[in-house]
């Protein structure tokens, strides 16, 4: 899954986003249900739900894909 720009050269992938995801996890700042729920995503390997519940949070892609979780 690649999400383009306006000029289709700034691609984010979801690859990249999971790699970041899985690096990052420690800084994200969580309530106790979100962190209950994040846990059980690691351990069932859905880092694509981790990163819809942050962008539900607020987070962008480049965010996310940086792991700039303030």
């Amino acid at each position: 899954m690649n999400l383009e720009g306006n000029k289709g050269n700034n691609v984010i992938s979801m690859e990249a986003q999971i790699k970041s995801v899985q690096k990052h996890l420690h800084k994200i700042p969580l309530n106790y249900r979100e962190s209950n729920a994040v846990t059980d995503m690691v351990m069932m390997k859905d880092y694509h739900g981790i990163i819809m519940l942050l962008k539900r949070k607020g987070y962008s892609f480049e965010d996310i894909e940086k792991g700039n979780f303030h």
